[in-house]
């Protein structure tokens, strides 16, 4: 197997006793590259610093939306001048948030705003965040409302996707991509594995975002990117492919979001 793993929270403090292990576990299991997305300002310098002791990781900068209120007019040059960094992959991790709402709407907008131009401005893709409250689309809306102005200019992948299957095409429609995590895993997850089945191949990333969501039989556990195995298994079976064409195909989606870095 290879592929990469296209989302994964490497500076988080869940890594910080044996990050190098879970980086080589993760090349030994064929896991390869890691896309290492920033949530604020200390987070993306602390991406870069792992990305530069190990050439595998590639990393993003940007504010998530629970950090949206930490962000300010002052950190712009300093994320301008990051973002434009060559070894800089993405853009990330930006969105909406309006289940927790840790940030007001508004802020995170604005937020979400800045760094979608930037995006957009430097060539490099956005990695998207966006949930809503149970059954609301409001986040959806405002997230897909902020992009349609850069269809065309801007590519992306909305990570962690476990939304329905209108939703899906309608984030196709403005052409971005979609990642998935070891939700697809889980028991009570029939719902999201069928809308996955019904997705075209080629639009498609694969992601741990470790080290939250350890895909089945580790759930409840640290995730790691080494666990990403499992998913491109099951993933594989769902869209009936096998697992060297499934993994062919993810190498082509990889480059085609992240760049030659990925591939």
């Amino acid at each position: 197997m290879y592929a990469a793993d296209t989302h994964c929270h490497l500076d988080d403090p869940a890594f910080a006793p044996d990050l190098a292990e879970v980086i080589q576990r993760a090349a030994e299991a064929g896991v390869r590259p890691i896309v290492a997305p920033a949530e604020s300002l200390p987070s993306a310098k602390r991406i870069l610093e792992i990305a530069a002791v190990h050439p595998s990781v590639l990393p993003c900068v940007g504010v998530h939306p629970h950090k949206a209120q930490s962000f300010d007019e002052s950190q712009m040059p300093l994320f301008e001048s990051m973002a434009a960094r060559p070894e800089v992959v993405g853009i990330g991790e930006i969105g909406l948030d309006y289940y927790y709402e840790f940030s007001p709407p508004d802020t995170q907008m604005r937020t979400l705003s800045f760094f979608l131009e930037m995006a957009a401005r430097l060539n490099k893709p956005a990695c998207l965040h966006v949930r809503d409250k149970s059954g609301e689309s409001r986040a959806v809306d405002d997230l897909l409302g902020a992009l349609r102005p850069l269809a065309g200019r801007l590519r992306g992948v909305v990570h962690c996707f476990s939304g329905g299957l209108e939703d899906a095409r309608r984030i196709l429609d403005l052409g971005l991509h979609l990642s998935f995590t070891g939700i697809l895993t889980f028991k009570n997850a029939s719902a999201l594995r069928d809308v996955f089945a019904r997705l075209p191949a080629d639009r498609i990333l694969l992601e741990t975002d470790a080290p939250y969501l350890a895909p089945d039989p580790h759930r409840g556990h640290r995730n790691e990117p080494m666990f990403l195995t499992r998913i491109f298994t099951l993933s594989a079976g769902l869209l009936r492919l096998a697992e060297p064409d499934w993994s062919d195909r993810l190498r082509l989606n990889q480059t085609q979001v992240f760049g030659r870095a990925c591939a």
